[in-house]
């Protein structure tokens, strides 16, 4: 006879009660009634396919369309001139973009398939890796804007002359259609691009602008922002695309806003040697999103929006709590210093901008290390040559993993990002852990003056050194890290060195 099994209540708010999450670009923390809601919604409900007739199947469609229309309402989108396409995430929304206008154009005749010139992407330095790869399908070229002021100077306010209405690194005298995407905001440094980039461009007079549709990748900045460019229809991007798991903390769910034109979905396909199909204009989304739709997710994205109003009213208010926990935490890291008044905390932001690893897991500190899949910032912010970024990569550098030293410079940052659900108290147990290093002081090298800190020109072998605090213990443990490693072939065999 088998055990009855001991199933142990969920709480997610006492999973958390000694934990202090500060990774909240990657995704935010979902609210305990948030899970009760869609539990509770589930268990009352019979809720089946959309693709049907039945009663239950019905119920679905509805709820569905009605969470549609109230997600757009939360970005301020109004359904009447924007549409929104439900996607697996982010990632997943902008590849449909691209799928869209990679398709070659295809005639009314049989056997009359033609292909253009091809698709040009331009795309902003500080894009996420998502973005940066459109360029991989680019085939009438691709280009890299380093700066805002590169942007500006693209889409200039008056009409250009034959020989200058191009694209940057335009490989033909034209090209199909061409799509510029940039993030909302940096997920590295918190730094907000413009909105109006998507409006001006739409109402540029060069024949090249004409061609080319705008990309917003919104996932960094919708979760503590409110996305204030959909009020005007003509000045919105073309094409948007969210993570709700990075607003809400679930469901794993993505979108697409666009805005609303002429086309549809197929009403009728017939599958024979003279393949015919009908498209109904009435329901665009249907043509993006690939078969049925994630109906329970979706469910579980309404029960999310309404807890989301309920615990912070909206998103103006989540912006204020955020900024002011930002601006605190920033302030309390800049006054950090070592006792020869050395900053403990280099801190990466734009000058413009305003704000108000292991060590760190065992504080129960959550935070992100590495490049944040964001290269083209990294690169920027740490002043990295196109060859030292392969240098770290040989070193096996990668996304995600600690930073350390290569060569005299580091690999990565520590981000550190705030969400609605932060506490100030949580802010001030990662500055607990930055402090102690004030109190450190380290001894002098031979060639170095009395009391001063090592530095590579004085000690240039510390950078094969790896110190990990053990504060469980109380000891500085050194190692050589495997990055740094080479192999010694001797006559007595192999060494480590």
């Amino acid at each position: 006879m088998e055990e009855p099994i001991n199933l142990i209540p969920y709480n997610a708010d006492a999973l958390r009660e000694n934990e202090t999450y500060l990774d909240h670009t990657g995704t935010t923390l979902y609210a305990q009634s948030a899970l009760t809601s869609f539990i509770n919604k589930m268990s009352s409900n019979l809720f089946g396919n959309p693709h049907s007739d039945s009663r239950s199947s019905r119920l679905s469609t509805e709820r569905v369309d009605e969470i549609r229309k109230q997600t757009l309402a939360f970005f301020h989108a109004d359904p009447e001139h924007f549409d929104l396409v439900f996607a697996m995430n982010a990632t997943a929304a902008i590849k449909l973009v691209l799928e869209g206008l990679t398709h070659p154009p295809v005639s009314d005749s049989p056997g009359k398939t033609f292909k253009g010139p091809g698709l040009w992407v331009g795309y902003h330095l500080e894009s996420h890796t998502s973005v940066v790869g459109l360029r991989e399908l680019a085939a009438a070229g691709q280009h890299c804007f380093m700066s805002d002021s590169e942007v500006e100077a693209w889409i200039r306010p008056n009409p250009a002359r034959d020989k200058t209405d191009r694209c940057p690194v335009q490989t033909s005298n034209t090209f199909q259609v061409g799509l510029f995407a940039y993030p909302a905001r940096s997920n590295m440094t918190g730094r907000r691009l413009p909105l109006h980039w998507p409006g001006r461009l739409r109402q540029s007079q060069y024949a090249s602008h004409q061609r080319v549709f705008t990309l917003l990748d919104a996932a960094a900045l919708a979760p503590t922002a409110s996305l204030d460019c959909f009020r005007d229809p003509n000045g919105a991007p073309d094409f948007t695309a969210v993570s709700f798991y990075k607003i809400f903390g679930f469901p794993d769910l993505g979108g697409l806003i666009r805005p609303y034109f002429g086309g549809g979905t197929v009403e009728l396909v017939t599958c024979s040697d003279h393949p015919w199909h009908s498209r109904n204009p009435s329901r665009i989304h249907e043509i993006l999103e690939d078969g049925t739709v994630p109906s329970h997710s979706i469910l579980a994205l309404g029960c999310a929006l309404t807890t989301h109003k309920q615990l912070y009213t909206s998103q103006e208010h989540v912006s204020h709590h955020t900024t002011r926990l930002t601006a605190h935490l920033y302030q309390s890291l800049s006054s950090l210093r070592h006792h020869n008044s050395v900053k403990v905390c280099e801190i990466y932001q734009d000058p413009p901008a305003e704000y108000g690893d292991k060590a760190a897991n065992e504080h129960r500190i959550h935070l992100r290390t590495g490049s944040v899949c964001n290269p083209g910032g990294l690169a920027k912010l740490l002043q990295l040559e196109e060859w030292e970024l392969f240098q770290n990569y040989t070193a096996e550098v990668r996304c995600g993993c600690r930073s350390v030293l290569v060569g005299h410079k580091p690999s990565g940052i520590i981000r550190v990002s705030l969400g609605a659900i932060e506490h100030p108290e949580r802010c001030r147990a990662f500055y607990r852990i930055c402090a102690p290093s004030v109190r450190c002081r380290r001894r002098s090298s031979p060639g170095a003056s009395k009391g001063s800190i090592l530095h590579q020109d004085h000690a240039p072998r510390l950078l094969l050194l790896q110190p990990m605090v053990d504060a469980v213990h109380g000891i500085l443990r050194i190692s050589v890290h495997h990055s740094l490693r080479r192999r010694n072939t001797t006559n007595s065999g192999n060494r480590w060195l």
